[in-house]
């Protein structure tokens, strides 16, 4: 009966799944942070932890053969299964379209969703993949249902030139190795230069000016040169419900 650990950082233990010598707990630390978490069940002491996004929720956790899995979702119902080795590593994510019923059973390459309709098998995109890479240089590309963004180097940091074809631009920024995003920083920038957002507690500050027809967007920081910067653009508002899944993110060379 001896207290042999305590674990403060998940004040709330939602379920749990042992796997040889490791348990996984699916962990709440606040109202909308949710951790996936692996103790090693002979000293205690946390293997590895994942976090998610916050508002993103774990609605099962099972084993698909090959480690933890788990249902993830929100309001709107499944989204997506996070498939994880043993030792924590984010071995990739199962899509899924959230709907009334779904029921999803995890395998080790995918998934099986049914609901009214029938049985769908659905394939494991693994993770790995370097995202693509957006070089600076005077050339705009076109980012569809946004508009053309051309990308400059400045100092201490980039610049997005924006001509729009939108009424608002959803910008969302994470540092290159967290691949799902959860401490992003996310704001929304509209066609006359608004910003509505904020960049607090991140090394990033997002400052927009209207120039003309189009936005200037600046992405400023105070970090030491390192790890490249990722970089996700969609029409605002952003209802793309794996937003989070960084590996469609593109990968800003040049960031500072």
């Amino acid at each position: 009966g001896r207290e042999r650990r305590r674990y403060g950082d998940w004040p709330t233990i939602h379920e749990h799944l042992v796997l040889k010598d490791l348990v996984v707990v699916n962990g709440q630390a606040g109202p909308d942070r949710s951790w996936l978490a692996g103790l090693n069940l002979a000293g205690g002491n946390v293997a590895w932890s994942l976090g998610l996004p916050p508002g993103l929720e774990i609605l099962a956790l099972t084993d698909d053969g090959l480690g933890p899995a788990a249902v993830v979702g929100g309001k709107e119902g499944a989204v997506g299964v996070l498939h994880l080795a043993v030792d924590g590593t984010l071995r990739g994510l199962t899509p899924l379209t959230p709907g009334p019923g779904l029921r999803v059973i995890p395998l080790p390459d995918g998934a099986l969703a049914l609901d009214d309709a029938g049985v769908q098998r659905i394939a494991l995109v693994p993770s790995g993949a370097s995202p693509r890479a957006w070089i600076p240089g005077p050339t705009a590309e076109e980012i569809p249902g946004v508009g053309s963004v051309a990308l400059q180097a400045t100092t201490g940091g980039l610049r997005l030139v924006w001509t729009p074809t939108a009424k608002a631009l959803a910008l969302s920024l994470a540092e290159a190795g967290e691949p799902l995003a959860a401490g992003a920083v996310r704001v929304e920038i509209a066609a006359d230069g608004t910003l509505s957002g904020s960049s607090a507690g991140s090394p990033w500050t997002v400052a927009a000016t209207k120039d003309g027809q189009r936005v200037v967007i600046d992405l400023l920081t105070t970090r030491l040169a390192g790890a490249p910067l990722l970089l996700r653009l969609a029409p605002a508002p952003d209802q793309d419900p794996r937003w989070w899944w960084t590996q469609s993110w593109r990968v800003l060379a040049g960031a500072r």
